[in-house]
């Protein structure tokens, strides 16, 4: 019998840092595509910070929880191995919540056709949660305006580096707050980032007065915690705080 990996969620994580025993690996018999099904065999899968939400027994957020005993909930994108759906024939690089198993099947409902060419980490940042969060929040609740002054905390990740890049591309002054001097010369080195802050070591309300002169339009919040009633103390009139 040919079997597959998979890993379920039997467990809810206690505060603090995730251990081990909350998940389960599993081998599973390989399935057969039945009708209007697609088989996948994912190549790559996603680790997200909103999968810590998603572990939780909390059923009033956007999504519900992952049920015990169910794999994980995850982004990934693989092949199509068997295709009994129009819609997807085999060979078709596809994208979309698979979770974390090595096998997908199902009808392909919410899953998307991968451009050919484009890159796996490319697809699973820009182009799925880590993307979708970055655009939504800068450009669906900010209305960001070049020469503005945006501070995006937790810059050095999977969002803020997004929400940086796409400040700087529209010409706003963007600073970044990061926890060590690695990523913050990563900030500013290769993301393009004007100034960087590490919040660890730097004095902060000190750096805001040197880095925003003019105080802060725009604050991109990935954190919260004491950064941000420093950030707020610097804020203009009317400026914008998106809370992610």
């Amino acid at each position: 019998m040919s079997t597959y990996t998979a890993i379920n969620l039997v467990a809810r994580p206690e505060p603090g840092p995730i251990s081990p025993d909350v998940f389960q690996v599993v081998q599973n018999e390989v399935p057969k595509a039945g009708p209007g099904e697609i088989l996948v065999k994912q190549t790559h899968m996603s680790l997200d910070p909103a999968m810590r939400g998603w572990m939780s027994p909390d059923t009033e957020s956007y999504i519900p929880p992952v049920a015990l005993g169910d794999v994980m909930r995850s982004s990934g994108l693989g092949e199509v191995v068997e295709s009994n759906n129009p819609d997807f024939k085999v060979g078709d690089r596809v994208m979309g919540m698979m979770g974390w198993t090595e096998l997908y099947l199902g009808s392909g409902e919410g899953l998307r056709q991968v451009q050919e060419g484009m890159d796996a980490e490319m697809a699973l940042s820009v182009f799925a949660l880590p993307g979708l969060t970055a655009t939504q929040g800068l450009y669906g609740f900010s209305e960001p305006k070049a020469g503005e002054t945006i501070v995006v905390s937790g810059a050095a990740g999977s969002v803020g580096s997004l929400v940086g890049q796409l400040a700087k591309a529209d010409g706003l002054n963007v600073i970044g707050v990061a926890g060590s001097d690695e990523k913050c010369t990563w900030l500013t080195g290769e993301l393009g980032f004007d100034e960087a802050i590490n919040y660890k070591t730097d004095d902060l309300n000190a750096k805001l007065t040197e880095l925003a002169p003019n105080g802060i339009d725009m604050y991109f919040e990935n954190t919260g915690g004491p950064i941000q009633q420093h950030v707020v103390d610097h804020m203009n009139a009317h400026g914008r705080i998106i809370v992610c």
